[in-house]
């Protein structure tokens, strides 16, 4: 059996959790801006004090 490299497999759907934090919302305008990824984003928050709430208008 071939095993697969890791840059040969190729995601249709992200789930990212923490999306409204920091470091959350930066890898998902990333992901839109500056990568090749065609999939789709989901992202996954609580939104408690660390949370930002207009994370939900992350625009290409």
């Amino acid at each position: 059996m071939k095993s697969k490299n890791k840059r040969d497999t190729e995601f249709k759907n992200l789930l990212v959790t923490g999306g409204c934090g920091f470091i959350g919302s930066n890898f998902i305008r990333y992901l839109i801006n500056n990568s090749d990824f065609l999939g789709r984003i989901i992202n996954v928050d609580k939104l408690t004090y660390a949370g930002n709430p207009d994370c939900r208008r992350i625009s290409c």
